[in-house]
């Protein structure tokens, strides 16, 4: 039985210009419902090979489920390498250290004295590939005591102790409203998507917090960085989310995957008729 089948995804053809392969996730930022806006095509015989793009949620083991579809024809836009490239910060931090807060990330769990070292107090702890849900406990470090329990809570977190541990400088954003105080404080910050380096939609980062939108000056501002950061990360479909500091400065706060990324405050819509509006006309 074929990958496609064995795990219920779907595959089409948007507008007749990308191809998807879809599965939902029960994530509401994420999934959508591209038939009821699109015209998509079923084919019951794939010309193969072709691309697609996943729609599928985050892949436990990319570069399997990468080398599977291939044996049948199919290929992910990104490679297994590209995947790392914009999903992990070790790979992508090299590239835009200049744009964005420093970071220093350790294979196991840190002693106080290698965190201490190099960072000062607050500091803020993620995970090489994301946040524990936004806990800003687990994230925005104060003191001693508080970097040493955290630590000791790495181990057991269910999504940060398979990761590659992540100490970055703490940076004041300029501040929005936060509706849930035991989460990272929400900021002026977007979430910009890239689709071959082209710019294709953004929408407020924390898009349960009340309505922020940014003026024409400050998008500009803020895509220009984003800009630079797709242009120096340099993959198929990136996503980076930017973020204005208190001084007025916009920085990158990080990258990832578009094929993985929910939508936060974009249409769905509007990212996929400018991805397919790009693709036809390149045809």
């Amino acid at each position: 039985m074929s990958i496609l089948h064995k795990q219920r995804l779907s595959i089409f053809q948007l507008k007749d210009a990308i191809w998807l392969i879809t599965k939902p996730t029960g994530i509401a930022i994420y999934d959508f419902d591209f038939k009821k806006f699109f015209e998509c095509k079923h084919h019951w015989r794939l010309p193969t090979p072709f691309t697609a793009v996943a729609r599928i949620g985050a892949v436990e083991d990319y570069p399997t489920f990468y080398s599977g579809l291939k044996a049948e024809g199919i290929e992910f836009i990104h490679t297994p390498e590209q995947y790392a490239q914009c999903g992990e910060l070790p790979n992508w931090y090299p590239l835009i250290e200049d744009l964005t807060p420093k970071s220093v990330w350790f294979d196991g769990v840190p002693t106080v004295k290698a965190v201490t070292d190099q960072f000062d107090f607050p500091l803020f702890i993620k995970g090489a590939r994301q946040t524990s849900k936004h806990n800003k406990s687990l994230s925005i470090i104060e003191n001693l005591d508080h970097l040493t329990m955290t630590l000791m809570a790495y181990q057991n977190d269910p999504i940060l102790h398979w990761q590659q541990l992540v100490c970055r400088e703490y940076v004041k954003l300029r501040s929005v409203w936060a509706p849930y105080a035991d989460e990272i404080p929400p900021s002026y910050e977007f979430r910009t998507f890239w689709w071959k380096r082209q710019f294709v939609g953004a929408g407020r980062y924390w898009y349960l917090a009340p309505d922020y939108q940014w003026t024409e000056d400050e998008k500009h501002n803020a895509l220009s960085v984003a800009g630079e950061v797709a242009k120096r990360v340099d993959v198929p479909f990136l996503v980076v989310d930017v973020a204005q500091t208190e001084n007025g400065e916009w920085i990158a706060i990080e990258c990832n995957d578009g094929q993985e990324s929910g939508y936060a405050g974009l249409s769905p819509f509007v990212l996929w008729r400018n991805i397919a509006q790009i693709e036809t006309s390149s045809v």
